[in-house]
């Protein structure tokens, strides 16, 4: 089950602080919310958390016959109504971890998924908008990073991300971290 506006958050607090989007909405729909952000950001940065930001998009998105609120195990369904869209659930537990990669092509989307300690049956998606700065946030090095979505691993230059999707596609189902 997933709560909207709970303590779930407060997890955010060991994440740096733009690399999530938390839409602070009072609804179940936290998953579509955070798929909203993702496709619609908002350019000022502390505004982007309030649903209306986002409303003129609602309907713009298939969730015909996805329950809210939406479960893991649904996502792949989702993706079907949308194949544009490529969605990767990660979750965080004094680190990042991986719950699930799509096997979509269409554009990435990363969700994180909170778990409240206290009452792992609360739980509330958010939109992960940067992986490799979450993945590479103790670096002094200034230039850009480029995340494996099934490692968590980062690579230094686009060249070497791309040669890695071509082992990394082919090593099985299962996403596996290095």
């Amino acid at each position: 089950e997933l709560h909207p506006n709970t303590e779930v958050c407060s997890t955010m607090k060991c994440i740096l602080p733009r690399t999530v989007i938390k839409i602070q909405n009072k609804d179940n729909q936290c998953f579509e919310w955070a798929i909203l952000s993702a496709l619609y950001p908002v350019e000022y940065v502390h505004k982007n958390y309030r649903p209306s930001k986002y409303q003129v998009h609602l309907g713009e998105v298939n969730y015909d016959e996805v329950d809210f609120p939406v479960k893991v195990t649904d996502v792949t369904k989702f993706e079907r109504r949308n194949p544009e869209l490529s969605i990767n659930i990660y979750g965080w537990n004094s680190g990042m971890y991986l719950i699930q990669v799509s096997k979509a092509l269409g554009r990435e989307i990363d969700l994180l998924l909170l778990v409240d300690k206290e009452d792992p049956v609360k739980k509330h998606y958010v939109w992960k908008k940067d992986l490799a700065r979450m993945l590479f946030k103790n670096s002094n090095n200034g230039r850009r990073k480029h995340p494996c979505h099934r490692y968590l691993h980062v690579f230094s230059t686009h060249g070497s991300i791309e040669s890695h999707k071509i082992d990394c596609n082919g090593i099985g189902e299962k996403p596996q971290n290095i």
